[in-house]
């Protein structure tokens, strides 16, 4: 991070374009078919974003970033934004009671954060 600063004078950050729950309960993740709380429950995802490309979809669950179990919403957050953007990522997804997997090309944050300023 400190050599890209240096480099190009900020920090490129990656996204993907979703709306993540605030908090994924039990209740959640038993209404889904899941047998446990795990992974980034997705409320939303912003149009013409990298998840809209790769298909993600409302009520998504991201289990999986290229092998790395995800916790929670926040750990998903940021094992997005530490990856630098045009990084193809392999997602593990639920959907539909049963785990699928789904490609997906990092965007770059920095480029695309005035659009979502003016969303809800």
């Amino acid at each position: 991070m400190v050599k890209e600063l240096l480099e190009r004078g900020g920090v490129s950050r990656g996204y993907l374009g979703v709306q993540l729950a605030g908090s994924f309960e039990a209740n959640d993740a038993l209404k889904l078919g899941m047998d446990r709380v795990q992974g980034a429950l997705v409320e939303g995802v912003y149009p013409s974003t990298p998840a809209a490309t790769a298909g993600l979809k409302a009520n998504d669950v991201i289990l999986e970033v290229d092998g790395t179990a995800v916790r929670n919403e926040n750990h998903f957050i940021n094992l997005i934004s530490t990856l630098p953007p045009g990084r193809r990522v392999r997602l593990q997804v639920w959907r539909q009671q049963r785990a699928v997997a789904i490609e997906a090309v990092v965007g770059d944050w920095t480029r695309s954060q005035s659009r979502f300023r003016s969303e809800p």
